[in-house]
């Protein structure tokens, strides 16, 4: 499926520039490597970049949600006092803001707007819309507005190899949220972000080995196993785990259910 790969952006005009899925961040590069742009599959020079300087106001959106950035204090209010109450959850032990520490969250979302425009990491707050909405014809924008709208997790690209056209997705939902596929709805959002947006050729998803909700997730939203990396990282109780891949390919992608929005 050949889709546009660079979206429009309202560029800033000021001088800022599931549980448990494992948060990484890699890409040390300011800009993609000349080499980068000469392989198959990788994504457009302009695309990062122009993701990088996308204004605040930029989501995403699908008929039951739309995913926003981390920047609206009433939103990040409202995602703290929902993740204040699981932040001792056995299941949020790795999402680095699950806190009841709203210093150690406010940091956290700093670090997030930091890795923003740096391109090396685009999380969103997923937030739930009270009445459902239609996808629009074409390549069209839309407003929404959320000012009604409650969060129910988090999803986004926590991870960019933008040389080789490879992320990684992270997502989770609030516990009172699962099994009603707002999970499965989210991950499309970040996935048309992945390959329509970026125009990147892989995705990947990793999560605890021992998530069997998150690893229905991944292969019920077309992704397949690849593997186990066993006892690879140490949870915030000391328990030493092991990590499960999952990964997708842009030619699997089946698209739609998702569209960029502005708030």
């Amino acid at each position: 499926m050949e889709r546009s790969r660079v979206a429009r952006f309202r560029v800033m005009t000021n001088d800022a520039c599931e549980a448990s899925c494992v948060d990484s961040c890699a890409l040390e590069e300011e800009e993609p490597s000349s080499s980068s742009q000469s392989l198959p599959g990788c994504p457009s020079s302009l695309a990062i970049p122009f993701v990088r300087a996308a204004s605040s106001s930029f989501a995403l959106a699908t008929p039951q949600l739309v995913l926003a950035r981390f920047d609206a204090d009433h939103v990040n209010t409202k995602l703290f006092d929902a993740v204040s109450e699981e932040a001792h959850d056995e299941r949020m032990r790795v999402i680095p803001f699950a806190t009841d520490d709203r210093s150690h969250f406010d940091a956290h979302v700093a670090r997030e707007y930091a890795l923003w425009s740096r391109g090396e990491r685009f999380n969103f707050v997923i937030l739930q819309r009270k009445e459902l909405a239609s996808e629009p014809a074409g390549d069209e924008e839309t407003d929404v507005c959320i000012a009604n709208a409650d969060p129910v997790g988090c999803a986004g690209i926590v991870d960019v190899d933008a040389g080789h056209g490879v992320v990684q997705i992270g997502l989770f939902t609030l516990r009172d949220k699962e099994g009603k596929g707002l999970a499965a709805e989210a991950l499309r959002a970040v996935e048309y972000m992945t390959f329509d947006v970026l125009g990147m050729h892989r995705s990947e998803l990793r999560t605890d080995a021992a998530n069997v909700r998150c690893a229905r997730l991944a292969e019920r939203c077309g992704y397949q196993r690849e593997g186990v990396l066993r006892e690879n990282f140490v949870a915030r109780n000391g328990q030493r785990n092991s990590t499960a891949i999952f990964g997708k390919l842009r030619e699997e992608w089946r698209g739609g259910g998702a569209w960029k929005a502005y708030l």
